[in-house]
């Protein structure tokens, strides 16, 4: 149990450092006016957007040490050095999420190449996983069995999975969680409660080596969330909601459990299907929505997860968010204890 409390240790550094870190951030992004302003406070302050390059910094720290430290972990405390590369592959998929996002902040790339593009950044993991098995709801796929072939050399259904299925399962966490926010807190509340069912998941089935990075990188994660809850004094930006729903995937991905990882974002795939419809269907689309004078959402419509609540009930900003909370952690208890 010795490298479990190394890792604990590691978990615990970041969220700590993050938290000192992440005011003297925002303080210079203040400084050099990379703020935004809060859409539902009465005086509508501006925020500074510094949650996201926490994460940056935090995940690029991490590729840097993560040899070392799993080097250390493997010589003293008996783990399994191979899954260092799962680990490193892991980071480097969320760091190019990141530096997407911070393109998309810069020229707002728009819906359809920010669904399109990202999907090459989910192939660094895919060389280091083998699933032979895919259990899928009620459906279990033999991923052994041959599927095509390519020049003339036969595959297994295993390689088409991991060439297509595990890349577009990454992007599509990636953008449910960026267009599920709006909020104080709400991105980064829900990303945070389904990443802590996830690694929950994955201790119960013997998944802790392969999340070991995430696991620190998680702490980090929280601190972030503690800073952008009600009221937000940092935004996390598309850089930190697209890292954050590309550390959903892989850690779905690391520890094999997607059923789990479906169930976990019904409601952020349900905010995609609504967004689907008043976008194509109904041809309007209202992204924001207004402050009453008593402080409750105007919602626009109720075809955003966001909006759904407050335009039938007349709810603030932070009580909206917390029902949002209360929803995704339903779901998230119901995807710990699936068996896939």
């Amino acid at each position: 149990m010795m490298w479990e409390s190394f890792v604990l240790i590691g978990f615990l550094l970041s969220f700590t450092s993050a938290m000192l870190i992440i005011p003297w951030i925002d303080k210079r992004l203040v400084q050099m006016g990379y703020v935004a302003p809060d859409r539902y406070k009465i005086n509508r302050p501006l925020i500074p957007k510094g949650g996201g390059l926490v994460t940056m910094i935090f995940v690029v720290f991490l590729l840097a040490m993560l040899p070392p430290i799993i080097y250390a972990l493997d010589r003293f405390l008996d783990l399994n050095s191979d899954f260092l590369f799962v680990n490193q592959a892991a980071l480097m998929i969320i760091m190019l999420y990141g530096i997407f996002g911070i393109v998309d902040d810069i020229i707002r790339v728009g819906h359809l190449p920010k669904a399109v593009l990202p999907f090459v950044f989910g192939f660094p993991i895919v060389i280091f996983v083998n699933p032979e098995v895919l259990n899928f709801l009620i459906f279990e796929v033999d991923l052994d069995t041959p599927f095509g072939a390519i020049f003339g050399v036969d595959v297994k259904l295993s390689f088409w999975f991991k060439l297509i299925v595990i890349p577009l399962y990454i992007s599509v966490c990636a953008n449910l969680i960026n267009m599920h926010s709006g909020f104080n807190g709400l991105a980064t509340g829900t990303t945070s409660i389904v990443m802590g069912a996830l690694l929950l998941r994955g201790a119960f089935n013997g998944y802790i080596q392969e999340t070991v990075a995430i696991i620190m990188l998680y702490g980090s994660l929280l601190a972030v969330f503690w800073y952008n809850k009600y009221p937000a004094r940092t935004f996390e930006g598309n850089i930190g909601s697209l890292m954050n729903g590309a550390m959903i995937g892989v850690t779905v991905v690391a520890t094999n459990s997607y059923t789990a990882g479906f169930i976990m974002l019904i409601p952020h795939s349900l905010d995609f299907l609504l967004f689907c419809y008043t976008r194509f269907g109904r041809g309007i689309y209202d992204k924001f929505g207004k402050l009453r004078t008593d402080g409750t959402i105007e919602a626009p419509d109720p075809y955003k997860m966001k909006f759904i609540f407050p335009y039938y009930f007349k709810l603030s900003e932070k009580q909206t968010v917390l029902v949002l909370y209360a929803v995704t952690g339903a779901f998230c208890a119901i995807g710990v204890f699936v068996p896939h």
